[in-house]
């Protein structure tokens, strides 16, 4: 899975969405997996914890997918 701009998704990454606060990418959930079933998200998604440790799954190329993207103030080879 890519982001909006074309950069790899890694678990690890950090992120933004949008305005918000930072994330880190915590599952990386493929399209037409069990996993995916599971999660509701046919075509996959990712999975982000937030610094207020709330969880969102962002599904591929909605309105959130656009705003999601590496946190610019981090290098993107910083993973946890």
């Amino acid at each position: 899975m890519f982001y909006y701009r074309g950069d790899k998704i890694q678990v690890g990454d950090r992120v933004k969405l949008g305005d918000s606060e930072e994330g880190i990418v915590k599952k990386i959930i493929y399209p037409d997996t069990a996993e995916a079933l599971d999660f509701s998200c046919p075509s996959g998604g990712i999975l982000i914890e937030m610094n207020t440790h709330a969880h969102f799954l962002i599904k591929p190329y909605g309105y959130d997918w656009e705003d999601l993207d590496l946190d610019n103030v981090n290098n993107k080879n910083d993973r946890f």
